[in-house]
């Protein structure tokens, strides 16, 4: 956390650095700048912007502490599009602000989802529009984020065939939705998060089975069977537009 290298900014803000530590180090010449993301205080966090499930929008959690250094949790959303780039010499004197702390796990996701913005898959086009038609209004999507719970560390999707359908084909759907290893007591929170997810799916014609695991349980070699699902890309209207990462070639 940073605070006074820009102007004020509000009180409910707080100013996260984006550049790897390296990056930092690296002389002016090299690398000018230092990137920051900004981050504003919530109330309380939304299942569905934790982790980097929501490529535009991330909550975290954080530690307060006040001037009697007594310990409060605080909560902080950062937007995509909330983000700065400093010259170094502004820095220069600066410290950390001491009264903020993110946890390891925390800066973990933070890293997770910058890195998801660049780097998300496209999923078949005929796979989107048919989530799309069959909830026109976004009811279901509603109903699914009411159940989005904040323990998923991802939901990831396997499907077949994984390319756009022909006449008379279906999607099989596997879905798996990961859990942090010291929260598995959270299994049924996420399980209940995956069902209504696919409910949506089985109501667009897909066939679905889910699965919810602690991240220790999946291996690398399962894992990359999976595509990493971002709801936030199939959840536009018919009349709209499809973002370019997921039409057809």
């Amino acid at each position: 956390m940073l605070k006074d290298v820009l102007e004020p900014i509000p009180d409910d803000a707080e100013l996260i650095v984006a550049s790897q530590s390296c990056d930092v180090a690296q002389s002016g010449e090299t690398e000018p700048v230092v990137e920051v993301m900004i981050a504003t205080r919530i109330s309380k966090l939304d299942g569905n912007n934790t982790y980097n499930k929501n490529p535009r929008k991330l909550h975290l959690s954080a530690t307060r502490f006040s001037e009697e250094n007594v310990q409060e949790k605080t909560y902080l959303e950062i937007q995509a599009t909330d983000k700065l780039q400093i010259p170094k010499p502004r820095f220069f004197g600066k410290r950390p602000d001491d009264k903020t702390v993110v946890s390891s796990a925390s800066v973990n996701s933070f890293s997770k989802w910058l890195a998801g913005r660049y780097d998300r898959p496209a999923l078949p086009t005929t796979f989107n529009d048919a989530l799309a038609r069959s909830d026109p209004n976004s009811r279901k999507r509603k109903k699914y984020a009411k159940n989005a719970s904040p323990f998923t560390s991802g939901i990831y999707v396997e499907i077949s065939p994984n390319r756009e359908l022909t006449q008379g084909e279906q999607y099989t759907v596997n879905l798996l939705g990961l859990i942090p290893p010291n929260l598995s007591e959270h299994a049924d929170d996420v399980e209940k998060e995956l069902k209504a997810l696919a409910f949506l799916m089985a109501e667009a014609g897909m066939s679905v089975r889910t699965y919810a695991r602690t991240e220790d349980q999946i291996t690398i070699a399962l894992l990359k069977n999976f595509q990493r699902l971002y709801f936030d890309d199939i959840s536009f209207k018919n009349d709209d537009p499809l973002p370019p990462e997921v039409q057809s070639r």
